[in-house]
């Protein structure tokens, strides 16, 4: 089973770039969450968040294991006995009320809710900071709340979060919860040394999602009044005007879309080379390469990382 996880969490985690927020139109992107967050105070939580709470619909969470079988089916890398596997684990094992006692674990008595959007997406920035820092002895309920009341304010400045449907924000809320709950599952793997789960693979990725939503974690530190920048010379600014950082830059070609180049660029030197040789095998062939990557829109972006990273191998 540790295998099929181990699948699942690779699907979710390079699909998520391309797929993950598409149910709520970018909007995600467009609070400039990487702009918002980090000022260094404290934020009061705004007084209606009523707009950020959905009440769910039994099909649309039949619709997001529907269509998360068949990106699994699609990609061609797993056998139809581990896709069944995993569907069955799914509906077995992560059902709503599931997923909301997962939370209930995490965060006990702080009172975040599986039918709250912000809440949801703070729990993903919690947990992501946890992997990428090797947190084990996990947050602080200051340091929880306070992540939740920037997100809160973040998607209070932009109009089109408060126009989102029930069925858009359920989308986005499960879809998120699914992925941090293997996120969580494969980060525990690796730390006790399980066979199969690697600890700088999972944090690569992770890292990867948080710089496609526009935030480079290198760039935060995680303390009690949330999220705060580690100093106006590394990334955005509270305006969200870009300063002068401390990432290596190289040279993007038209092709390469800026958040393409951005994870890139946040790679190791050492990640850089060991994922090269077989990049530049891919795009010998690109159309066949797009293709075992899932096709589409998820196999144009995996080519276009490859591209970045054969051209970065040649600067570092």
């Amino acid at each position: 089973m540790h295998k099929v996880l181990l699948i699942l969490t690779f699907f979710l985690l390079i699909t998520a770039q391309a797929q993950l927020f598409d149910s709520i139109g970018g909007t995600l992107k467009d609070a400039n969450l990487g702009g918002t967050l980090g000022t260094g105070t404290a934020t009061p939580t705004p007084a209606d968040t009523s707009f950020l709470s959905y009440t769910p619909d039994p099909a649309v969470s039949e619709q997001i294991i529907t269509e998360f079988v068949e990106t699994l089916k699609s990609s061609g890398q797993a056998t139809p006995e581990q896709v069944g596997q995993m569907e069955a684990a799914i509906r077995e094992s992560l059902t709503r009320e599931a997923m909301q006692e997962f939370i209930d674990q995490l965060f006990a008595g702080e009172g975040f809710k599986l039918d709250n959007l912000a809440d949801v997406l703070a729990i993903y920035f919690i947990a992501s900071f946890v992997v990428l820092n090797d947190l084990v002895d996990g947050t602080s309920t200051e340091q929880d709340l306070a992540v939740r009341n920037q997100v809160i304010t973040a998607f209070a400045s932009v109009p089109e979060i408060k126009q989102l449907s029930d069925a858009d924000k359920q989308k986005a809320a499960e879809g998120l919860i699914l992925f941090t709950v293997f996120l969580a599952n494969d980060w525990q793997q690796a730390q006790q040394g399980v066979e199969g789960y690697d600890l700088n693979t999972i944090k690569t990725y992770t890292k990867d999602t948080l710089l496609q939503m526009g935030i480079d974690p290198a760039q935060f530190d995680f303390t009690p009044t949330g999220l705060v920048r580690k100093g106006t010379a590394q990334g955005t600014t509270a305006q969200g005007t870009t300063a002068q950082t401390t990432t290596p830059q190289t040279t993007t070609p038209t092709n390469i879309p800026p958040n393409i180049q951005a994870q890139v660029d946040a790679m190791t030197s050492e990640q850089i080379q060991q994922m090269a040789p077989s990049c530049q095998e891919a795009l010998k062939d690109p159309e066949a390469a797009k293709q075992a990557a899932g096709g589409g829109e998820t196999g144009e972006i995996a080519l276009q990382i490859c591209q970045a990273i054969v051209i970065k191998a040649g600067a570092v």
